[in-house]
């Protein structure tokens, strides 16, 4: 009875190279397009691959333990997920799904390769009135996190409701947000009676507590 055949554990090339640059780039999806082998040269399969360069075009180039110098050249594309405006959406609009498209979007090359660390994640936020365009996002564009922001709870130059502390005491009046808000985090506001500059917490009901 003939014995099998032995099977080769070895990765392809083009496996090897597709393992590295993966690793290079763990944050997006890579996919190898093209190896370009150099004229003349004779490539063991077996032979390991060192990395030497990549630019930002989507081509990187290796040598092998039989050569220092650079014996083939690799095309690539890099590919993440993120959100595409449909739309223009102007300063201080909020953002709703019907304005946006999910879509896997080329970072190969370019400012999209660059900001890609940089594109917006959470769908959660997105509906429900939960963010705002913080500057003009342009049609099929992407959603970058520099370009929203939570829809605040207090707009600047809001009247709410103001509650000082000082010990047992406390003084209930009213104020003028100086700055957006959101709740739990501090606030700067200003006395309506007195004119009086104050920091204090938003609180859920809307009231901002001062300790003295």
């Amino acid at each position: 009875m003939p014995e099998p055949a032995e099977q080769n554990s070895e990765p392809s090339i083009e496996t090897a190279i597709l393992s590295d640059l993966r690793l290079r780039f763990k944050d997006v999806a890579v996919t190898v397009i093209k190896i370009n082998l150099l004229p003349g040269i004779e490539l063991n399969p077996k032979a390991r691959l060192h990395f030497q360069s990549e630019n930002p075009l989507g081509m990187a180039h290796y040598s092998s333990e039989q050569s220092a110098d650079i014996i083939l050249s690799v095309q690539f594309k890099l590919v993440k997920k993120g959100f595409i405006a449909r739309e223009r959406i102007r300063i201080g609009e909020i953002l709703s799904p019907s304005m946006l498209t999910r879509e896997e979007i080329d970072v190969t090359s370019g400012q999209n390769r660059d900001l890609r660390g940089l594109f917006f994640q959470d769908a959660t936020l997105i509906g429900n009135s939960r963010i705002e365009a913080r500057n003009t996002i342009i049609e099929n564009q992407p959603l970058f996190t520099s370009s929203v922001q939570r829809v605040a709870d207090v707009r600047r130059g809001e009247i709410i409701p103001l509650k000082i502390k000082s010990g047992a005491m406390e003084i209930t009046s009213s104020a003028q947000a100086d700055e957006p808000g959101h709740v739990g985090s501090l606030l700067h506001v200003t006395t309506l009676k007195t004119k009086k500059a104050l920091v204090g917490m938003l609180k859920l009901d809307g009231t901002v507590e001062v300790q003295l």
